[in-house]
């Protein structure tokens, strides 16, 4: 990951090639921040918190996991683990 001056954009960040080592980057206030991968366990619960929100969500609502986020329109990308 190259080192980056000023706060970084949403599309600037989106132009930085993908990540295909023991971590992932966000972009988080305008800085771009590693995060560790998930391990298997990780996985597990992140599955049965979806099963439980497809429940209650039914027909009137989508359950989704590893979904990117803006939290911040112009500084801030996120992954939520289940949304």
């Amino acid at each position: 990951m190259a080192a980056t001056t000023g706060l970084m954009t949403v599309e600037q960040f989106r132009q930085m090639p993908e990540d295909g080592g023991a971590v992932y980057h966000e972009l988080r206030h305008g800085e771009v921040v590693p995060v560790t991968r998930p391990k298997f366990k990780h996985h597990r619960i992140q599955r049965k918190l979806r099963q439980l929100l497809e429940v209650h969500a039914g027909e009137q609502g989508i359950v989704e996991t590893e979904f990117a986020f803006r939290a911040i329109p112009e500084y801030e990308l996120r992954v939520a683990d289940v949304a």
